[in-house]
């Protein structure tokens, strides 16, 4: 063997040796944070537990489907197994429908079953598969989770029954997450547009005032068009570099809009 050729073999050995170190130091330490937030699902407070949920959906590792599901069986926290749910759903995607259906049907009326059924809605790749389970449910928690989950999905027609339900829902807060999920959906389209609404960053318990909500809807009326809400929540499922220069864009083409029709 040439000398030149023994100098390439030994650089290409060397390389092999680093990337394999690096490699195996990668897998020791995800190993090790996977231990780690793994023993932090047994913490008392609930949002010690509900933060490791969601570091290990990062993860996706389907051999800790099984421990999602203990904790959406088991925790006596609802907002814990809400993000055990998230976690499964993202992790075994269908496979993940009969555990968290069944979990719908055990969880009390509240905010967290709403969210439930969005989660089983994307778990199961079908808004409409939700909405044949539980969306005639008028008045019902479940109802409303069918609404959040077409909103989610860029169905602009949620929209009036949403803001139908932030002013007359049966429930302080049912009005409070409805209120709450149209803020979560309006929030990225006035940073698109440069268009804002004086509304608090979070509804109150009882939901927005009458007068807010008016301001609200009306806003929504005069900025959101189906277009604008399917590319807000494209780029929002598919974050890339061209998020920041998208919205941008629009900001300038809404204050010149703005500028020459003397608003």
């Amino acid at each position: 063997m040439r000398p030149k050729t023994k100098t390439w073999l030994g650089w290409l050995i060397a390389a092999a040796i680093v990337v394999g170190a690096i490699a195996g130091w990668w897998r020791f330490d995800a190993f090790r944070d996977r231990r780690a937030l793994l023993a932090r699902l047994s913490d008392p407070d609930p949002a010690v537990r509900q933060q490791a949920l969601w570091e290990l959906t990062r993860l996706k590792d389907p051999s800790l489907a099984p421990t999602f599901e203990r904790m959406l069986a088991g925790d006596d926290n609802g907002w814990v197994r809400e993000a055990a749910a998230y976690a499964m759903a993202r992790t075994v995607g269908d496979t993940a429908s009969g555990p968290i259906a069944a979990a719908i049907e055990r969880e009390p009326p509240g905010p967290v079953v709403a969210q439930l059924v969005r989660i089983y809605a994307r778990a199961v790749g079908s808004v409409e598969a939700a909405a044949r389970r539980w969306g005639g449910l008028p008045g019902r928690w479940q109802t409303l989770g069918v609404l959040a989950a077409r909103l989610h999905e860029a169905d602009a027609a949620a929209a009036p029954p949403l803001f139908a339900a932030a002013r007359s829902a049966e429930l302080p807060g049912q009005r409070a997450y409805a209120a709450a999920t149209l803020l979560a959906a309006a929030r990225p389209m006035m940073e698109a547009t440069g268009s804002h609404v004086d509304l608090p960053a979070r509804p109150p318990p009882g939901g927005l005032a009458p007068a807010a909500l008016d301001r609200f809807e009306a806003w929504w009326d005069r900025h959101v068009t189906p277009q604008l809400l399917g590319d807000v929540v494209e780029l929002m499922q598919n974050p890339s570099d061209e998020a920041a220069e998208f919205a941008r864009l629009l900001r300038t083409k809404r204050g010149a809009e703005e500028l020459l029709s003397g608003e």
